[in-house]
């Protein structure tokens, strides 16, 4: 999505940064292919994926009740904003 935006923003030549600043949500490797490089929320995909599985591992063999999990996200800062 954010790399769709990007593309429309300079086809009517608006600069990123400093006209717009674009943040994605995801931190795939396209976010470093990208010029400039996106800033993005890294909401630690693969870690929730572990304690999922895990989690459900437990209810299934029903060494747990209920599965309440969090993983805290973080921003990536790279180019696509500025400060």
């Amino acid at each position: 999505m954010a790399a769709g935006a990007m593309k429309v923003l300079r086809a009517n030549r608006l600069k990123i940064p400093g006209d717009v600043a674009i943040v994605g949500y995801d931190n795939t490797d396209l976010c470093l292919a990208l010029d400039p490089t996106l800033t993005t929320v890294d909401y630690q995909a693969e870690e929730v994926g572990r304690r999922l599985a895990a989690g459900l591992l437990e209810l299934v063999g029903g060494k747990v009740k209920s599965l309440a999990l969090s993983v805290r996200p973080f921003l990536v800062e790279r180019e696509s904003h500025q400060e």
